[in-house]
């Protein structure tokens, strides 16, 4: 019975682990003395998706000719947040050119599970802009793309043959400005499952990016970040196997009755849906009967039903996704006995958001299905 404490202690140091490999860019092939070593593969777990060139710094060797050296190099003076080295990315350039880092997570991450991210970031001195964010891809396996520019949903489907992935924007509500201190900026999210390569950039166009004039000079060119110090560690506790025991009694989910409007355009409260799901669980499919009663009673009432997402998963993707979901509530109508005559449905995607994509709680309200009763005007 001694045993226990130690095991439960060795399980709470277990989930609070890093989950990224080389976190702080320490680990190397070789001393860094020059631009590119990213996609070079001289760091240990971190190349480039695409085919632009991220560097990494280091403080081995501090020779004047090394431009990549810390703390003074080609971008400008900068220590590191932790150890040796850190590394650094054009997150912002007037010709379009975009740099991405692509790590590997030590597992993969459990579907339904809470993770904490935090990344280090740092205006380079040189930068003329600052941006007001930084984007993090969770990715079901390492990518190469053929371009220098933004990447794209379009540019995963059909260059890295990803289907799914998991798009977040970091920000602390202010422009990334500072040049001397490093900035965290954290994440909260809920792992779909499939998470086993991190990707770090910009993937917003220069028209998507909001930008902040720092220098006020002829020439305005770019947005350079160093980047340093990230750590991925779950949150929550682990799903576990217990065997042996009872099953556990679920009790019937219920929904009060509603009266509804004409008319107007109401959200379903319990027509949630897992990762790129359209499964109904028992609590929608009680909600929608509510809505199909209050139907049944109006003849001459038609329904509208429309899905929408949050931004997460590219354009594309979410616009197919809202309107399968959209079409699983309009199929269910159907199964209750609602003539598909009297049904539309339609898909939005992540085009009329409600509230910010920039919070997991502001994604959570933007993830829903509306319906509206219509009743013609005479």
């Amino acid at each position: 019975m001694r045993i226990f404490p130690y095991a439960l202690l060795l399980c709470l140091k277990l989930t609070a682990q890093n989950l990224i490999e080389n976190p702080g860019f320490e680990t190397t092939s070789r001393c860094i003395i020059s631009p590119g070593a990213v996609k070079y593969g001289h760091v240990a777990g971190w190349s480039s998706p695409t085919y632009a060139s991220p560097d990494a710094f280091s403080s081995c060797d501090t020779t004047k000719f090394n431009s990549v050296r810390i703390p003074q190099n080609f971008m400008g003076i900068q220590f590191t947040k932790e150890g040796t080295n850190y590394i650094g990315l054009y997150l912002y350039t007037y010709q379009h050119y975009t740099e991405y880092a692509q790590g590997t997570l030590t597992q993969t991450l459990e579907k339904g599970g809470r993770y904490r991210l935090t990344v280090h970031v740092n205006l380079a001195l040189k930068s003329d802009f600052a941006i007001n964010h930084l984007n993090v891809l969770f990715l079901p396996k390492h990518v190469k793309l053929p371009t220098d520019r933004a990447i794209t949903s379009h540019k995963l489907k059909k260059h890295g043959e990803v289907t799914q992935y998991t798009e977040y924007a970091l920000s602390n509500g202010n422009f990334l400005e500072d040049t001397f201190n490093w900035t965290p900026l954290t994440l909260e999210f809920t792992a779909a499952g499939f998470e086993n390569v991190i990707v770090l950039g910009n993937v917003e166009s220069n028209r998507g990016t909001e930008t902040k004039l720092i220098k006020n000079e002829k020439h305005k060119e770019f947005a350079y970040y160093y980047i340093d110090d990230l750590h991925l560690e779950r949150i929550d506790k682990p799903t576990t196997v217990i065997t042996n025991t009872p099953t556990p009694v679920t009790e019937q989910p219920t929904v009060s009755p509603v009266v509804y409007q004409p008319n107007t355009t109401y959200t379903f409260t319990h027509v949630v849906f897992d990762y790129n799901s359209t499964e109904l669980s028992d609590a929608a499919k009680a909600e929608i009967k509510l809505v199909y009663d209050e139907l049944s009673k109006h003849p001459d009432y038609t329904l509208t039903i429309n899905g929408h997402t949050d931004y997460v998963g590219g354009a594309d993707f979410n616009l197919d996704l809202s309107n399968r979901r959209a079409q699983a509530v309009a199929n269910y109508f159907t199964q209750l006995g609602l003539d598909t005559k009297k049904i539309t449905a339609k898909g939005f995607g992540d085009t009329q958001p409600v509230t910010t994509n920039d919070t997991e709680a502001g994604r959570a309200q933007n993830r829903r299905v509306e319906f509206v009763l219509v009743k013609a005007i005479p």
